[in-house]
């Protein structure tokens, strides 16, 4: 099959798009929001959604307003694909996105469930379809403001999240938990879990920075960037239950009260991590200042027995290196009875 290409002078529309919103449906923005959506006046495929229902077009539409807020908004590049592996065909579409900071994502409608899944890695990487081949779609993903030619790879969805996929052999290891130790990557010092008490013994900055992402399938946002007496923060939360959980049965604490005892008793400064006996949570606070800037790609797994190595590349968004490369981390985790299927074995800088 074909691949398609984009046309080059394509990113220019985003310069170009208005500020009405989408209105893929055609019912002259009765069922559109106020995200200032157009659609794109070049596609792969331009008349691929034309014999999807206008009801259907119309909760896209209604997703797609409901969750892009920003100004120049444009939707490009559509097509309908299996992204959901459900058997049916999902709409699928990229979109430029923003003003200053431009942002290219991507959408998957999943028709049969009325739900949306979006690929957008904001100020990291930018995404757009790049056409369907050998019954795959393809992407691609480019580092943003670079001026490469990108990486070619495919979507994963994976409970109802959606991941790129570069065609790194990662040995059947599943992406949320390649993220979940990712985080380990990013955050810890070299060392192992052997002796039990691998995080309550680390240096607290670090495992406070961490503890943010210990387990984002359990962390709620309580509320996002918000004024509180002139300081604005950002606050999460964890049940203490999910929390000690991860930090037993993932993360090797034979005795989760040690690690408990560190945190910080309220919240000053920039962050901090604390215990509320009032609803039994771990909350997670901090200012706009505070956002980790860190982020990683999986380069190589390897397997021994029951231990998997992943190394991870780490980047920074402001290392001020031209590929923001920080560091080289070797994690190794082994297959454990936990809702992960794995557990921490060991962190090693390279």
């Amino acid at each position: 099959m074909k691949k398609y290409k984009i046309v080059p002078f394509l990113c220019l529309l985003v310069f170009f798009a208005g500020c009405g919103p989408v209105d893929p449906a055609g019912d002259g923005g009765a069922n559109a929001g106020t995200a200032g959506i157009e659609d794109g006046s070049m596609a792969l495929y331009p008349n691929a959604t034309d014999t999807i229902p206008d009801e259907d077009m119309a909760e896209f539409s209604s997703y797609v307003n409901a969750n892009l807020h920003l100004m120049g908004t444009m939707m490009f590049n559509s097509c309908l694909f299996d992204v959901t592996g459900d058997g049916h065909e999902d709409i699928c579409s990229s979109f430029f996105t923003g003003s200053g900071i431009v942002t290219t994502l991507i959408i998957v409608y999943d028709l049969q469930e009325k739900q949306g899944y979006m690929l957008n890695d904001r100020g990291r990487y930018d995404y757009m379809i790049e056409g369907v081949e050998d019954g795959r779609l393809l992407v691609n993903r480019t580092s943003y403001q670079s001026e490469g030619k990108g990486l070619i790879g495919t979507i994963v969805f994976e409970d109802g999240s959606l991941y790129f996929d570069d065609g790194t052999d990662v040995k059947g290891i599943p992406y949320k938990t390649l993220a979940l130790f990712g985080s380990c990557a990013e955050f810890l010092p070299d060392g192992n879990t052997s002796s039990g008490n691998y995080l309550s013994t680390a240096d607290f900055d670090l495992v406070r920075r961490f503890l943010f992402n210990i387990d984002k399938n359990k962390i709620e946002l309580v509320h996002g960037i918000s004024s509180s007496e002139e300081v604005y923060t950002s606050l999460e939360r964890i049940s203490y239950d999910d929390w000690e959980y991860a930090v037993r049965e993932i993360y090797m604490e034979e005795d989760p009260g040690r690690l408990l005892q560190r945190l910080d008793d309220s919240y000053t400064g920039e962050c901090a991590v604390y215990y509320d006996a009032d609803d039994d949570c771990i909350y997670m606070e901090r200012t706009y200042k505070y956002f980790d800037d860190l982020y990683f790609d999986v380069t190589d797994v390897s397997k021994s027995g029951s231990d998997y190595v992943i190394t991870y590349d780490v980047f920074s968004e402001y290392s001020g290196d031209r590929d923001g490369k920080v560091r080289t981390v070797s994690v190794t985790i082994e297959e454990a009875d936990n809702r992960y299927g794995y557990g921490l074995v060991g962190v090693e800088t390279k």
